[in-house]
């Protein structure tokens, strides 16, 4: 294994702004720096994707995600919040496939499937806003929300 260290100013403006994304992306500088000894994990080598597509504008992209927040801390959720904010502010469109409660909460729009799963899910319950999803009683995710 061979290990690069670069110095660079502690001034984020000095910062290249790959290495802003990365920062951004709940990566530490110090993984990157000082990788661990196997090779990166499904989310990490997402995370590292993700980073190197913050820095480029986005218009007509389309990204997916299923279920990024599976086995992040809250906090990394919230870093992940200000990531999805970030590309749609340079344009993109997200479509994220996810249980969780703050993703769900900051969605524009969203399209409950179930009403259940396995042989009782797989149609649309409603697709609409969170206070749509909340009064519909059929949904299962609203009694959630």
């Amino acid at each position: 294994m061979q290990l690069i260290v670069k110095v660079i100013s502690t001034s984020p403006d000095s910062l290249p702004p790959a290495f802003l994304c990365l920062t951004s992306t709940y990566i530490s500088p110090l993984s990157v720096f000082f990788p661990s000894s196997g090779p990166l994990s499904g989310g990490e080598a997402q995370r590292l994707k993700l980073a190197s597509e913050m820095s480029k504008p986005q218009e007509d992209s389309l990204f997916v995600f299923d279920e990024p927040t599976i086995g992040l801390h809250p906090l990394d959720v919230k870093t992940l919040l200000n990531v999805f904010q970030t590309l749609l502010d340079q344009g993109a469109t997200l479509i994220v496939i996810e249980h969780d409660q703050d993703v769900i909460h900051n969605a524009d729009y969203i399209v409950d499937m179930g009403p259940s799963g396995g042989m009782q899910g797989g149609r649309i319950v409603l697709a609409g806003t969170v206070e749509d999803i909340k009064n519909c009683k059929e949904s299962k995710t609203g009694k959630y929300l």
